[in-house]
């Protein structure tokens, strides 16, 4: 740290995003992905809501706009998949039925569309 006085750089032992992706111990990327799946649940409720009177639209919206951002964040981070549930079960029970007018999805079903 006394190698950095006087510059710019900050060292930390928690971790620090970068590029938008989390480096830095276990807990830190932890928290960083849970708060942005939960970012995401929110815009995939909204999503879902629009996708009720305009489903073209939120689908467009899901598809080249906000699954890239969760696509991204899963192929910079290792061991995170589990973090994404919530957000599994936002799109199945909330967003895929409000898009195709149809009850929630089985685990099959979702598997093979």
């Amino acid at each position: 740290a006394e190698l950095f006085q006087g510059t710019d750089v900050q060292i930390t032992r928690e971790g620090q995003r970068h590029l938008g992706a989390a480096l830095g111990s276990q807990a830190f990327v932890e928290t960083y992905v849970t708060g942005k799946v939960q970012e995401w649940v929110r815009e995939v409720e909204q999503l879902a809501a629009i996708a009720r009177s305009q489903p073209h639209a939120a689908y467009a919206a899901m598809t080249h706009g906000l699954s890239s951002k969760w696509t991204y964040l899963s192929r910079t981070i290792p061991n995170i998949s589990d973090l994404f549930q919530p957000l599994e079960n936002a799109i199945r029970y909330k967003c895929l039925p409000a898009l195709t007018g149809r009850s929630a999805f089985t685990e099959q079903k979702r598997e093979t569309c």
